[in-house]
């Protein structure tokens, strides 16, 4: 492995299951920010079937291009779990029981009041080359091999379990001589190709690195720089999401992991202010998303409910939503969302028009959302109009 250069890292994530969309692919999302802060890069990522032979053909792939290649998945105890004996395969060397490993399943099966079934033997089977990474919750221990130059690390599938081997895995990787150091910009309101003129000369720098991503709450801005100082890295990029912030300032609603409606609920437990809702169209979406904020406990008073009201699509009956649901849940501010719920949910709506409106005790303040798509669509859309309302209203200081 050379010193002189960058580490590169590649994810395997294997699974048919994958592949046909039964889950979602979470795991190589948490490997890559943690390999990120690591100052490994990350060039490829794949998903490959539970077949040995084209798990193989993903291992050489990668090994022709990465320093260190992870596969994430198959280590079960059925027979479509094959990435042990791909990578053996693909290593050149026998795989064999570890005694010690195998006693240390059979313990946890015994802690469970279970008998081991004969197929988790396979858990306990490693090759020369390879040391066991501890499986502290499950009877899946992870490999890390060292061969030709090349690190070759397997980690178990179910999620918590992968971080668990993972922390083992990180403690046994070279130190990269990089340091990446990332920001991120988040923006709504604004197109991306508007924000991408708005902000052409600095997504041509090579040095930091700024990327414009739709996500479904608006526009992120990435910013990113790498050095063999972390201090540089940092400046350099903390001054360009300065310079970038000041541009988009109109749009920008937070930064990093921050969210339009946790913006608005920290804006509102630090004033000591409360909110009280109401909602029909978005049926408890709009509740659901306030309920995963950290400050909802402290700003958030409750959802009136009220069967067969409020479905007629006005600023009027809007309003009317808002005041009662404040009044009713006594808090300081009421938020609707108004609509006429779709008929026909299973097909796509031609233009399903909500009506949204924020009230406190004197002052008021109103949205309209109208879009062609189906009914999921236009809720998660109406759901993020309404926290934008809260969130502007509330930063405009009423």
């Amino acid at each position: 492995m050379n010193e002189n250069k960058p580490l590169v890292a590649e994810i395997i994530s294997v699974g048919t299951e994958l592949l046909l969309g039964e889950i979602a692919d979470t795991n190589s999302q948490y490997l890559s920010r943690r390999l990120r802060d690591l100052g490994i890069y990350i060039y490829h990522k794949s998903v490959v079937g539970d077949n040995k032979a084209r798990i193989i053909s993903e291992i050489k792939n990668a090994a022709a291009r990465s320093d260190i290649i992870i596969l994430g998945g198959g280590l079960g105890p059925t027979e479509d779990d094959l990435t042990r004996d791909a990578l053996a395969e693909y290593l050149g060397e026998e795989m064999y029981l570890d005694e010690a490993m195998f006693e240390e399943i059979k313990a946890m099966f015994l802690c469970r009041q279970r008998i081991m079934p004969d197929s988790n033997k396979k858990q306990a089977m490693i090759v020369p080359s390879a040391d066991f990474l501890p499986n502290p919750v499950g009877t899946a221990p992870g490999w890390i091999a060292k061969k030709n130059g090349k690190i070759f690390i397997t980690l178990p599938g179910p999620p918590e379990e992968q971080k668990r081997v993972w922390h083992e895995a990180e403690q046994r990787l070279p130190v990269s001589k990089r340091h990446i150091y990332c920001r991120t910009i988040r923006t709504s309101g604004i197109g991306e190709s508007h924000l991408a003129e708005m902000i052409k000369d600095y997504t041509l720098l090579e040095d930091p690195v700024v990327g414009i991503y739709c996500r479904d709450n608006g526009i992120d801005v990435r910013i990113s720089s790498a050095s063999d100082c972390l201090n540089e890295s940092k400046i350099k990029t903390e001054a360009s999401v300065e310079k970038l912030s000041e541009i988009l300032k109109p749009f920008v609603y937070g930064y990093d992991e921050e969210t339009i409606g946790g913006v608005a609920l920290k804006k509102l437990a630090e004033s000591g202010e409360s909110l009280a809702v109401f909602e029909n169209i978005t049926e408890g979406l709009l509740t659901d998303n306030i309920m995963r904020e950290t400050h909802w406990k402290s700003a958030y008073k409750g959802t009136l409910i009220l069967p067969d009201a409020f479905t007629d699509v006005s600023e009027k009956t809007a309003i009317k939503a808002a005041k009662q649901a404040r009044k009713q849940l006594s808090a300081d501010w009421g938020l609707a969302i108004t609509g006429i719920p779709n008929a026909e949910p299973e097909k796509t709506a031609s233009k399903i028009t909500a009506a949204i409106a924020l009230a406190s005790s004197d002052i008021i303040f109103t949205a309209f959302t109208k879009w062609a798509g189906t009914p999921e669509m236009v809720k998660q859309r109406a759901v993020r109009t309404a926290l934008n309302l809260l969130r502007d209203s509330l930063e405009a200081g009423r």
